[in-house]
């Protein structure tokens, strides 16, 4: 605008100054000061910053404690609801009995394997696969009720966490898709959609999509193996179409 900017430039002021026009309630801080504690002392309580802090640990503040934080809380819930092994044992065989035969993508030998540990060495996403499987050998609900239920929210609760925790296994993909199958099985749209576009992001991230052969292996375990990560793409190109 053709004018010319002069700046009036401001005394510093100095520290003892400073120090003295502040009222005791806006006291000065310790690194102003160059203390190494407070000029004065709160009528308060003081609260220990250890306990505060060991109270408020969250499963993303702390990168180190971020698996197994989460860990721990998703396998505390999942023995609460499937119960003690015998139970388990009894949810898991109805699966493989009925919905397992229409759509045969959980190995049964490698299943049975790691059921036999769930209860004295716990994984996650075996966890979240046998609350998944709790979840779709339920009957339907009455009509007029809700089928969102408790284990549902839950389910979905703890998919999310694993997923922005990091985990990527063939176990946390199979949850997913047996999410899916029941969200699509009880018409809940858009979320059956949006379930199965990101079980399929999470299997191709995981590198189910490459073909495989079976040349390179040369035991059994291996081929079962690669048999069933074949049936999990499938399974979720099917649903996707």
């Amino acid at each position: 605008m053709g004018r010319t900017c002069h700046y009036r430039s401001v005394p510093t002021q100095r520290q003892e100054d400073l120090e003295s026009s502040l009222t005791p309630e806006t006291p000065v801080r310790s690194s102003e000061r160059g203390l190494a504690s407070p000029p004065y002392q709160s009528d308060k309580p003081t609260i220990s910053l250890l306990g505060n802090a060991a109270s408020s640990i969250g499963p993303f503040r702390h990168e180190g404690l971020q698996k197994s934080t989460v860990e721990i809380a998703i396998c505390r819930d999942a023995l609460e609801i499937l119960g003690k092994r015998d139970e388990v044992a009894a949810i898991t065989d109805n699966y493989f009995h009925t919905i397992s035969h229409r759509i045969p993508f959980i190995w049964r030998d490698r299943f049975n394997g790691r059921l036999l540990s769930m209860h004295s060495n716990p994984h996650a996403d075996f966890s979240l696969l046998c609350l998944c499987i709790h979840l779709v050998v339920q009957y339907p609900p009455k009509y007029g009720q809700n089928v969102r239920s408790s284990v549902y929210a839950m389910i979905e609760s703890h998919t999310s966490l694993l997923e922005a925790s990091g985990f990527l296994s063939l176990e946390f993909i199979q949850a997913r898709l047996l999410l899916s199958i029941f969200e699509m099985g009880h018409g809940l749209y858009p979320a059956a959609s949006i379930s199965i576009g990101s079980c399929a992001r999470t299997a191709r991230a995981f590198g189910l999509h490459k073909k495989r052969s079976g040349n390179f292996f040369t035991n059994d375990s291996d081929r079962q193996r690669t048999e069933e990560e074949t049936r999990v793409w499938w399974e979720i190109v099917n649903l996707d179409r």
